[in-house]
């Protein structure tokens, strides 16, 4: 893909968010938390590599605001293309 946004949060946090989602847990989510941890690493790793590519969000903040931030970026993205 020409674009990637990584949705970057501490994997425990994201595990605490996705408890309070109250469903039940796929494979991938009830992995052991040093997975999680490894997962992130590397997509953290990829995205040092390929900035140009891979854009990392800080996912503390609010939808709302990941929404404008993410939007905005992807504006940008495209009216270079143009």
């Amino acid at each position: 893909p020409d674009l990637t946004f990584f949705l970057d949060i501490d994997p425990q946090l994201g595990m605490q968010r996705a408890q309070r989602a109250s469903r039940k847990w796929d494979r991938i989510e009830s992995q052991k938390e040093t997975f999680h941890d490894q997962v992130a690493q590397g997509y953290r790793q990829l995205a040092q590599e390929e900035p140009e590519r891979i854009i990392l969000l800080d996912s503390t903040q609010t939808p709302e605001l990941l929404f404008e931030k993410a939007s905005h970026l992807l504006l940008e993205k495209l009216s270079s293309k143009i």
